[in-house]
C-alpha cells in the first residue's frame, strides 16, 4: 500500500471515529427510557417504549463495534508515524503537511524553513519509510 493511501485512510478514519464518538455521546445524553408499567405501552405505528429502548441499545452497540474496528488501524498508523518521527522529524512533518493537511510545496517550505527541493526529498523519504514499515510489519 502506498503512503498516500495509508494517510488518506488514516485521515478518513480519524474523522469517522470523531463522528461516531459524537453519535455515541448523543445517544448517551438522551433521556433514559424507563418502562415500569407495560400497560402504558400503546405500541402504535412508531413502536412501544421497549422497542425504542432496544433500538437505542442496538445503535449504540453498532457504533461501539465500528469503533473497535477503526481504532486499531489508527493506532497502527500513529505508531508508524511516531517511529518515523523519532529518527526523521522534518520528513514526518513534511509528509503530514502534504498528505493530511493538503499543503503545497511552497506552504511546506515556509512552515518548515527548507527549500522546495528539500521538501520533495523529505516527503519522499518519509513515504518510503512508512511504506517499508507497512510492508514488513515492523511494528
Amino acid at each position: 500500500m502506498k503512503a498516500k493511501e495509508i494517510l488518506r485512510n488514516y485521515s478518513y478514519d480519524l474523522k469517522r471515529v470523531a463522528m461516531l464518538e459524537y453519535d455515541l455521546k448523543c445517544i448517551d445524553s438522551q433521556v433514559p427510557i424507563k418502562v415500569t408499567d407495560y400497560s402504558q405501552d400503546q405500541g402504535g405505528s412508531g413502536g412501544g417504549l421497549e422497542d425504542k429502548y432496544w433500538d437505542r441499545i442496538e445503535k449504540k452497540k453498532l457504533i461501539e463495534m465500528e469503533l473497535e474496528v477503526l481504532k486499531p488501524g489508527i493506532a497502527r498508523v500513529e505508531k508508524a508515524l511516531e517511529l518515523i518521527r523519532s529518527t526523521h522529524e522534518l520528513e514526518c512533518d513534511a509528509m503530514l503537511l502534504r498528505h493530511i493537511r493538503n499543503k503545497s510545496n511552497a506552504a511546506i517550505e515556509i512552515a518548515l524553513g527548507i527549500s522546495v527541493n528539500t521538501v520533495t526529498k523529505k516527503v519522499k523519504h518519509a513515504e518510503r519509510e512508512l511504506e517499508m514499515l507497512y510492508e514488513n510489519n515492523l511494528f
